[in-house]
Formats: C-alpha cells, structure tokens, sequence
C-alpha cells in the first residue's frame, strides 16, 4: 500500500470533498485494476446503490462522456489503461453534471462507472460499447485481529519519517498518526511506462478501523471534526495497515498473494506475504501469527523498497473501549 501507493496505478480523488484532511495532486493513490466488461448507446441510466456499468471504448478521436445527475448522486469513474488505471470520483447535486474527456490516444482501454447513491445518465456519444462483466475471482476471507495491544509506529518514506501509535481491540484497531504540525510529503510511483508523483498532507490524524463491520471513522484534530463511512474510504490513503488487504481482496484478478513460510520481526512469529502484479513484486507484509495483525509492511518500486511501515514497542495490554469514542467537540462531518 504505499498506501496503496504502488507501482501500477493511481486514483485521483478529487470528489470526495476531504480538503480539510488531504491536499492530493491530480494523480493519488490507490488502484483500482478491476475486470471489465461492456454496452453501446448514447445515452445509458444507472440507478440505485452499488451499481456499476463496464464499457469499452469504440472511437480513434478524443470525446467526452456526460455524467448528468438525476437526484443527488455520488459514484466513480475508473480508466482502465493498459499498465496502469486512475478514478475520478463526482457528488452531483440534483440536475448537476460532471464531463470527463477520453483519448484513445492515451491507450484507454476500458472505463468503469460506478455509483454509489442516487440515479445518473450517462451521455457517451455512442463511443463506449457495454459489454458483460468477467467474474470475479474467489479470495480467502481476511482473517479477524485477536488480541490486545499498544504499539509505536514508524512510517518511512525514503527517509522522511512519520510516527505514531497503534491501539489493538481485538477486531477494532485506532491508529494514531502523530506529527508535529502539518508537512507535505511527495511519494513517487513508477509503473511500466509511467512515473507519477503525489503529495499527501500529514497532521494530527486518527483513523479507527472495526475489521468486523468494514466501517471507518477519520479523526482530524486539526479541524476538530470527524467522519464516519461504511467502507474504507480515508485508510487507502493514510493507513498503511489495510492495503495490502485492499488492492489482494478487491482486486484479486490482477493481484496475487503468495506465501513465503514464516520470518520473525523481532521476537515476533509472522506469516510472510509477497502482494505480486504478474511478476513484479508489489509488496511485502509480515502478519503477526499471534494477534492475526500486519506488523510490517514494505512496498517496492522496481525491486527497491520505497515505503517501510513498522510496528514498535509493542506491548500486550488490555485497550479500554473509550480509546475508541469520539473526543467531546468534535464535529461530525459529510464527504
């Protein structure tokens, strides 16, 4: 996961209005490589929650795709290239709309939309062709976290370091980032034939995971507010910890774990496990055969390690719930 920073692609996340916890560039993190499938018409309506359509796209000159909204709509667009892909995402308020231009110049092969809530059309000139989605492949379920502990954190970025603390509850885990006072810093991805470049903004910032239900509560300190969403929306960017789990469970048909036997980190037992893209490798994590909980991971841009995320001084100690409350004041707000 460089945060699901990796060698392959990367997702700009202009819509999700998060200016108060991330300062993204036009390319940020996490990949969405999905299998596709496609259908032709000019205008094509999607409905509901979760839906989604897969389109191929059927032109040699470069034009736009329309997304008009219909009642409140949040969703997705992904662009699936040839060795990497991005996502945009749009909130539309009521008869508001979002274009998005494609070139097939630019060796787009496939394009995904998907939408989260509302109703939307889809204006694409015909020069996307909907074809049948490919099933997905069958993943191991995640094993649960058992246990209870506190733990330092060390986050290294080519040297720039970022440290912070970990709280342990069994299935729920808080994890603190630490930093005195905000700082950008630049992380740099290479795929086969693109190299791309983000900064993220690092302050004061608790995100808390219940590995149970898949809901995450992001905790800015700096604004005193906080969010809560169903799934992990804040941890591929800032949580190191989940996403090896992401890019192996969502993406399975293009990613691969395989198991390299067992390694100590420290005194600590660990299963050891390569995050593999064809032949190269993606990313390395140690999951601790104890707590069922990463302890280390470390990702890779052409063979050589980029980002080190480790666990230290951990200590078994029983978490009292309240580690897991909102502070008092604080605002709840929406994405």
């Amino acid at each position: 996961m460089e945060i699901l920073f990796n060698k392959v692609a990367q997702i700009p996340w202009e819509g999700l209005r998060m200016k108060r916890i991330c300062k993204i560039s036009t390319f940020v993190i996490i990949l969405f490589i999905i299998n596709v499938s496609f259908a032709s018409e000019t205008y094509t309506p999607l409905s509901g929650k979760n839906e989604k359509l897969h389109f191929s796209v059927k032109s040699d000159a470069p034009f736009d795709v329309v997304i008009k909204s219909e009642t409140f709509s949040k969703g997705e667009i992904n662009y699936i290239f040839e060795n990497f892909d991005y996502s945009n995402n749009f909130q539309l308020e009521k008869g508001g709309t979002a274009s998005y231009r494609i070139n097939p110049a630019e060796n787009v092969k496939e394009i995904i939309i998907k939408l989260s809530d509302g109703a939307i059309l889809i204006d694409h000139g015909g020069k996307l062709v909907k074809v049948t989605e490919k099933p997905q492949a069958k993943v191991q379920p995640e094993p649960l976290p058992t246990g209870s502990f506190i733990a330092d954190t060390v986050w290294d970025i080519k040297g720039d370091i970022v440290k912070g603390k970990i709280y342990l509850k069994d299935h729920i885990y808080r994890y603190d980032m630490i930093v005195n006072g905000k700082r950008d810093i630049k992380i740099e991805s290479v795929g086969t034939h693109v190299t791309t470049q983000q900064t993220i903004e690092v302050k004061n910032l608790t995100i808390i995971v219940n590995k149970k239900t898949g809901k995450e509560i992001a905790i800015d300190h700096e604004e005193k507010a906080y969010y809560e969403t169903e799934g992990l929306m804040f941890s591929p960017l800032y949580n190191p910890f989940e996403a090896f789990y992401i890019m192996s469970r969502m993406f399975s048909e293009h990613y691969k774990v395989e198991d390299r036997g067992s390694e100590n980190i420290g005194q600590m037992p660990c299963d050891k496990k390569d995050l593999m893209f064809g032949k190269i490798l993606i990313q390395t994590i140690w999951i601790s055969k104890k707590y069922r909980f990463p302890v280390k991971t470390t990702n890779y841009i052409e063979g050589k390690e980029h980002m080190v995320f480790e666990l230290k001084n951990i200590k078994e100690t029983s978490v009292h719930p309240k580690i897991f409350d909102i502070p008092k004041g604080y605002k709840k707000m929406k994405l």
